[in-house]
């Protein structure tokens, strides 16, 4: 927690610009730490955890992923925790659940999967069929998905 804690402290009210708030923010991160036990678990070797933040159509988000490495170096995600504020109303629960566990998914696509590669200027990657997707077994068996029900109007994910 206090990695996360620290990286609370440098988010600053930005609100005259884009309607963002530091506060909104700061939740989302104290939830996703408390929820993954960021800081107060021991992890075995070649685990690690990660934090993340997305502010996006007005909604907030962070999430913290467990990642381990094997002996051959491959990497795994093997959890994902999403803490999330889109205001006072999730219009629909479920279905929000699922977008933001898929997006999750497409977002690791991108990390670990996804190269473009460009040759004197040029992308060597012409279609988006050279550009693989997550697989089932690549996906984390767990994303974890909060919403902090705030006082704020809707927004998107």
């Amino acid at each position: 927690m206090a990695r996360v804690g620290f990286n609370a402290r440098l988010v600053k009210d930005i609100s005259d610009r884009d309607q963002f708030s530091a506060e909104r923010a700061k939740a989302v991160l104290r939830l996703a730490a408390e929820k993954s036990g960021w800081g107060t678990r021991k992890l075995p070797k070649g685990t690690g955890m990660g934090v993340a933040f997305l502010y996006a159509h007005l909604g907030y988000f962070a999430e913290i992923a467990e990642v381990s490495v094997d002996s051959r170096n491959r990497v795994r995600v093997n959890k994902v925790w999403v803490a999330a504020d889109i205001g006072s109303q999730v219009i629909n629960p479920l279905n929000a659940v699922h977008q933001v566990q898929g997006s999750v998914i497409d977002g690791l696509g991108a990390v670990m999967t996804q190269e473009t590669t460009f040759t004197q200027g040029h992308a060597n990657e012409s279609t988006f069929a050279q550009h693989q997707l997550v697989r089932m077994r690549q996906a984390p068996k767990d994303i974890e998905v909060h919403f902090i029900k705030s006082n704020n109007p809707p927004t998107g994910l």
